[in-house]
């Protein structure tokens, strides 16, 4: 596990604070973790975080930190744009699809590398 700017980058599962705590119905005693992020996302959003300084990256640092604000990101993930979208949802063909060029050589480069399953 290694630790990047308050950033946890785990290679083998989520980190617990990309979760909240979801009722199931009625009954408050059934809780079950809901994701914001599934593991395909997570991988893309390390991936980008780490291979480029612009305005994703800086996105994927914001939902990469624990900063306590889960229920904001959750927010703001229905309102990211289609290329963003696809990223949290961990839709790689479509991340691919909808991503520049140069967004497109990072998630392609982490395939390569094996830091991104398909």
């Amino acid at each position: 596990m290694k630790k990047s700017n308050q950033i946890e980058i785990n290679e083998y599962f989520l980190p617990k604070y990309l979760s909240r705590d979801a009722y199931q119905g009625y009954d408050m005693s059934t809780v079950t973790p809901e994701y914001l992020v599934n593991f395909k996302g997570y991988q893309m959003l390390v991936a980008l975080y780490q291979g480029t300084q612009c305005h994703i990256g800086e996105r994927c640092e914001y939902y990469l930190t624990d900063n306590g604000k889960i229920d904001k990101k959750f927010m703001m993930k229905k309102c990211e744009g289609s290329f963003m979208h696809s990223v949290l949802e961990g839709d790689v063909a479509g991340a691919i699809r909808n991503g520049s060029q140069s967004y497109r050589e990072i998630l392609c480069d982490a395939i390569k590398e094996r830091r991104l399953e398909i």
